[in-house]
C-alpha cells in the first residue's frame, strides 16, 4: 500500500492555476474582502509567529506522486516543501497582496482577554483547519 502525505496544496508553483478555490484561500479571500474595511482598525489572529505551515504547489505534488506510484515502493511519504513558512512570514506576504499590515500575531491567552471583533470571530472561523 502506498500512502501519499501532502502539505497544503495550492495552486501551480508558474502561475497560480487552481482547479477549485478550497485550503487556504479561504482565509486569503477573508483578507482580501476584510482589508478594506478595516480602516485603521488591528486584527488580532491567534497564532504563533515561529509556527510554520507547509505549503506545496500542485505540479510539485502531482510530480511527486506519480515518481513515487510509478516506482511500485509501497510506503508512507510525506510530500512537504523542505522549508515551511513560518506564519510570522505569511503573515507579512498577505498584508503586501492584501494591504492587511495591522495584522497582529497573539498567543491564545492575549487573544482571550479581550472579546472578538465580528472580523477577528470569522478569521478564526476561516484559519481553524490550520
Amino acid at each position: 500500500m502506498t500512502v501519499l502525505r501532502p502539505g497544503i496544496v495550492v495552486g501551480d508553483w508558474r502561475n497560480g492555476n487552481v482547479m477549485r478555490f478550497n485550503t487556504i484561500y479561504h482565509l486569503m479571500r477573508f483578507f482580501d474582502t476584510v482589508a478594506s474595511s478595516l480602516g485603521d482598525g488591528v486584527i488580532r489572529v491567534a497564532a504563533r509567529a515561529e509556527a510554520t505551515k507547509n505549503i506545496i504547489p500542485v505540479d510539485y505534488f502531482a510530480r511527486a506522486a506519480w515518481h513515487i506510484i510509478s516506482s511500485g515502493q509501497p510506503g508512507t511519504y510525506h510530500l512537504t516543501a523542505p522549508s515551511p513558512i513560518a506564519l510570522g512570514e505569511l503573515r507579512s506576504v498577505f498584508g503586501e497582496l492584501f494591504g492587511t499590515s495591522r495584522t497582529r500575531l497573539v498567543d491564545e491567552q492575549d487573544f482571550a482577554r479581550c472579546r472578538p471583533t465580528r472580523a477577528e470571530r470569522k478569521c478564526r472561523k476561516v484559519s481553524a483547519p490550520y
